[in-house]
């Protein structure tokens, strides 16, 4: 809500103190408190680290995670954590006068005379700190009733606002076509105290999460700024339903939920740490300072109990290993569920379907003329056709609005005036979800990978390690079965007494994307790295190494069942190398075929062939591989390949 990010922005309005600028107004008892906080060593606790996002950086050293100067009272750039806790002990004495302001109600407007408050003060701006600072001195309770009394309008709006009662941490499902979003993403859900004689209503809780503020529209220019720190981050509060809507209908994405057990004053803390932080900003790096661990430090700075940054790599952070990281805590997760997406909703009301009404959906999909549903037998059948056309619609057009979509949206109000003449309800869709579904179970991020190989009479290994994520044979289970998306992924030969690198991918990214009777949307494929292509360069026994990309665009489809997928795609490829012949520069279109087929979720076979035509060479290369590949638990694998000329590759890979 707008009035929710302006309290946000307004509580931004600060500045900072330090220990000298106040010593003069300290009376004896200001002088004792910060004698018994400093012996205490309350600067060096965990906790207070923890409300400061003091965390250690990739190199091991303390830093501060939040950018924004104004978040921090102390000006010291030395001994931050103590100096810290002066500013801003001497800052809750500061006389209430000195930051009282008559204002009209921000919200109540027909309410008339003015209100009192002193938002600027730090007794409102950083109610966390407070809390914290009273559970460490609990024998200073004379102290911390002589504070100043302010009135806190602003912040105590907010808090009644979100109204919180527990805290759910939301796990978005995987997105490939935004490099922001193709790992998932993740975010809070305060959930509102509600009336116990009324149902629980979801959507009216609050969604809380950690973002980039994206400055630009190119996605290779994002791409680059969010890995070299070209973005702030910040947090922002939104009604649930937007995430839903964004989310669920927009993207198509599955929701996952993890209700957290966490205690009543934790759960007052994150909303009071919450209030604190939010008009701050933070750097923001794509793989290590992202909503990824920020959320798991939000956890730990409400419940300093909890350990969990600990559980995910310190050199890149992924969603999906931070919400994984709430299960290393024992008990921390008390509940799981699932809320689908618009696509999977649409999927099994087709699927509930008899043979005559999937035809006339099918050919409504193309023709948008659902006149053939008035010649469905039974009223069920009626009602049912019609609730999928309408997902279909809601599924194709997210941001249906008579403004800009006027006859689709006036096809749609059509099929809403045909169901609502029907005298029939339908069943509630209870969309169960397998164990293999759920995101929580599976395979580690990372993967180290060996293989043996003979061609000829040459016998060897390779190594190769990935950073994250999954291919399109690794373990299925929580993770898309058509995608594939490698960041980072090294390879290199072992041979007698060297190692000998081969091959890295920066990135490789393949979205085979089904046809079907409602969808046609194109298969596709990015690579980016290096390739050692030897036939090309002036000594063919030699390296050669080529910088540039592989793209492929093309199509794919399911035959006789959703297991056995098969693709086409054209591609380009376009590299660089100077110890090339001739031309420097390596430009090659060509095409690729597979197949993929799935015994299950732990064992598939997939065969591809490609072959490229290098510009002004004269000659083609082609390429040629088949693996079966089977999973035993969801950390190891163990596969049998063929690939051009070598043979009895056998292969193990470790998550």
């Amino acid at each position: 809500m707008k009035i929710l990010r302006t309290f946000f922005l307004f509580s931004s309005l600060t500045f900072s103190f330090s220990a000298e600028l106040f010593a003069a107004v300290l009376s004896i008892d200001s002088q004792k408190v910060l004698e018994i906080a400093n012996a205490k060593n309350i600067s060096e606790s965990r906790g207070w680290k923890k409300l400061l996002h003091i965390e250690p950086n990739m190199f091991g050293l303390k830093s501060r995670q939040i950018s924004d100067p104004n978040f921090y009272l102390s000006n010291s750039p030395e001994y931050q954590n103590r100096t810290e806790l002066e500013a801003t002990l001497l800052a809750f004495s500061e006389p209430a006068e000195n930051y009282a302001r008559l204002i009209e109600h921000p919200l109540k407007k027909n309410i008339t005379g003015k209100f009192m408050d002193h938002s600027q003060h730090a007794i409102c701006r950083f109610p966390a700190r407070l809390k914290f600072l009273k559970a460490e001195l609990p024998d200073l309770k004379e102290y911390w009733q002589s504070l100043p009394q302010v009135s806190c309008l602003y912040q105590n709006i907010f808090l009644e606002a979100i109204d919180a009662e527990s805290i759910s941490f939301v796990f978005s499902s995987y997105y490939s076509d935004s490099p922001g979003s193709a790992f998932g993403h993740t975010f809070f859900r305060i959930n509102r105290k509600f009336n116990q004689t009324k149902s629980r209503q979801e959507l009216l809780d609050y969604g809380v999460g950690f973002a980039a503020n994206v400055t630009v529209t190119n996605q290779a220019l994002y791409a680059v700024l969010g890995l070299v720190g070209g973005f702030t981050g910040s947090w922002s509060n939104l009604p649930y339903y937007y995430k839903v809507r964004e989310y669920n209908n927009f993207e198509a994405r599955d929701l996952w939920s993890y209700d957290l057990n966490l205690k009543p004053d934790e759960v007052q803390m994150l909303a009071d740490h919450l209030w604190e932080i939010g008009p701050h900003f933070y750097t923001y790096y794509f793989f290590t300072q992202n909503c990824a661990f920020h959320m798991l430090t939000m956890l730990e700075a409400a419940a300093p109990r909890l350990h969990l940054i600990e559980h995910v790599p310190f050199y890149y952070v992924i969603p999906s290993d931070s919400m994984k990281a709430l299960f290393y805590e024992q008990d921390l997760v008390k509940n799981v569920s699932f809320r689908p997406s618009i696509r999977k909703v649409f999927l099994e009301r087709v699927n509930r379907l008899e043979k005559q009404s999937y035809m006339a959906l099918a050919k409504y999909s193309s023709t948008e003329d659902s006149s053939d549903s008035d010649q469905l037998g039974s009223v069920a059948e009626k009602a049912l056709f019609l609730d999928a056309a309408m997902d279909l619609v809601d599924l194709r057009n997210p941001n249906l609005s008579a403004e800009k979509n006027p006859d689709t949206f006036e096809r749609k109000n059509q099929l809403l005036k045909k169901r609502a003449a029907l005298d029939y309800i339908t069943p509630e869709l209870s969309l169960k979800t397998l164990e293999q579904e759920h995101p929580e179970g599976s395979h580690g991020s990372s993967r180290v990978g060996l293989s043996y190989q003979e061609k000829s009479n040459l016998k060897s290994g390779n190594f190769e390690y990935r950073f994250a994520l999954h291919d399109l044979q690794d373990p299925q289970v929580g993770l898309p079965q058509n995608s594939q998306l490698e960041f980072f992924n090294f390879k290199f030969s072992l041979l007698p007494g060297e190692l000998k690198f081969e091959e890295m991918n920066l990135f490789k990214v393949l979205n085979l994307n089904p046809i079907n009777f409602f969808e046609t949307k194109a298969s596709w494929g990015v690579e980016l790295g290096v390739q050692n292509k030897k036939p090309y360069c002036e000594a063919h026994d030699r390296d050669c190494f080529l910088n540039g990309a592989l793209v492929k665009v093309g199509a794919a489809k399911n035959i006789f069942s959703e297991s056995l997928l098969i693709w086409a795609m054209g591609s380009l490829n376009l590299r660089y190398g100077p110890t090339l012949l001739d031309s420097k520069f390596y430009t090659a279109p060509g095409f690729e075929v597979g197949l993929l087929f799935r015994f299950n979720f732990e064992t598939s076979f997939m065969s591809r062939f490609s072959r490229e035509y290098p510009l002004d060479r004269g000659i083609y290369e082609q390429n040629y591989e088949a693996e079966l590949r089977h999973s035993i638990y969801k950390d190891n694998s163990f596969g049998l390949r063929i690939k051009n000329d070598y043979y009895g590759v056998a292969a193990y890979f470790y998550y």
